[in-house]
């Protein structure tokens, strides 16, 4: 051959990736060129001495059905592919149809092919481990969520998982399909929840409802979960059905400024324990009529700058630890954090108006009250100091310290 030899042209066909096939006849007899045609992928080597027209057809014909096979399976990837990308194109339809109230059901329905004149009645369902998340919890994986998920749902031929992730899905089923199964949502929830319980040491929050006439309402429905998904702000939720659960922006009880008056009007003893429990009673109260958290949290800054504004004088390094706490609460992701930042602001307040006086008074009454019981005088007055002296910084506590130990040291103590 001019310009290469066969091994050649096999060697760059296949660093070029061009789709064919090589059947080498030649005379050589050599191995050595033998098995490097094969090695570079030929079909098979004839020697021109010994090949027959039946032989060459038959090779001929292997070369023909491999070349049909690669076509074949060629074809298949780009069908594949293709349908991959319709499906997902689909998915990003559903999801941004949910998801976002100006996409337009007609978008919907040109990119879907769905006939709404025949869905029926709708059901809807969420399961959300936004909580689990939210706690720093170690999600389950993906592939086991979705095995749960077809497990509980082998029996639904017309179901649809509108959007899924480790942390959310969501399901739409006709109610059509529900009652030939002779189930429910309600059903349905509670095989899921019971499912997950089984196969994982935790139960996601799942929210339903059914009676849904179409998917302009289902949408409706669905940012209507999303605003009951918030109220794991106050802890798990369980399992519930939408239509016996409403929220709510109202805080109960008082206004922010009157609990700032009502807590600051407390005698200095017991400002802090009572408004700790006058806090705590709020939080468990606005969790019981499903408050929105944002609301609560808004109202926890403002009665934190209300009791700034009532006092009339209040230490810089206090006003920097308010401001600190107020951050915090502004991104508490749950009741318990948000109480405890708003104790730690009330701690702020009162370290802010101790004076020395009082703290030589209380430490005095302390001792009455407290020294030698059981022998344990120092470790007793210890826990009073950091329990009822607000957690004083370190230089404040040594000064305790002195005052306590030389009142202890100077007068007589009874039990």
């Amino acid at each position: 051959m001019p310009v290469m030899d066969g091994i050649d042209l096999i060697r760059t066909a296949k660093d070029r990736s061009m789709n064919c096939e090589f059947l080498v006849i030649s005379n050589y007899e050599d191995f050595n060129y033998v098995r490097t045609a094969l090695v570079l992928g030929a079909s098979d080597y004839i020697l021109k001495v010994s090949i027959s027209p039946e032989e060459l057809t038959t090779q001929l014909q292997k070369i023909k059905e491999k070349l049909d096979q690669k076509q074949t399976h060629h074809q298949h990837e780009e069908n594949s592919a293709e349908q991959s990308f319709h499906h997902q194109e689909q998915h990003a339809a559903w999801r941004e149809y949910f998801t976002h109230k100006s996409y337009a059901l007609e978008d919907l329905v040109s990119i879907t092919d769905i006939d709404t004149d025949h869905l029926g009645s709708l059901a809807l369902c969420e399961i959300s481990f936004d909580w689990y998340a939210q706690q720093l919890e170690t999600l389950p994986a993906p592939d086991l969520i979705r095995s749960t998920l077809k497990n509980a749902l082998e029996h639904f031929d017309r179901r649809r998982i509108i959007f899924f992730s480790s942390s959310s899905t969501l399901l739409l089923i006709q109610e059509e399909e529900l009652k030939k199964q002779n189930n429910t949502i309600e059903g349905l929830a509670a095989r899921i929840e019971q499912l997950f319980r089984y196969y994982m040491p935790l139960s996601p929050t799942i929210i339903y409802q059914d009676h849904v006439t179409d998917l302009l309402q289902a949408r409706k429905v669905y940012h209507r979960f999303q605003e009951l998904l918030e109220l794991s702000f106050y802890g798990e939720l369980g399992t519930m059905n939408a239509h016996n659960v409403s929220v709510t922006t109202s805080i109960p009880e008082l206004t922010y400024r009157e609990l700032a008056t009502r807590i600051l009007a407390l005698p200095t003893a017991e400002r802090l324990s009572r408004s700790e429990e006058h806090i705590k009673e709020l939080l468990n109260t606005c969790r019981q009529q499903h408050v929105v958290p944002d609301k609560v949290i808004q109202y926890s800054v403002h009665l934190l700058v209300e009791l700034e504004y009532q006092l009339s004088e209040i230490p810089a390094s206090a006003h920097d630890q308010l401001v600190e706490c107020a951050d915090f609460m502004r991104n508490a992701i749950s009741q318990e954090e948000l109480e405890q930042k708003a104790v730690d602001s009330m701690i702020a307040y009162e370290k802010s108006l101790i004076s020395g006086q009082e703290m030589k008074d209380a430490v005095t009454r302390a001792l009455h009250h407290y020294a030698n019981r059981e022998g344990h005088r120092e470790i007793v007055l210890k826990g009073w100091i950091i329990k009822t002296i607000y957690a004083l910084d370190s230089s404040q506590l040594k000064d305790l310290d002195r005052v306590a130990f030389t009142c202890m040291d100077k007068q007589p103590v009874n039990p």
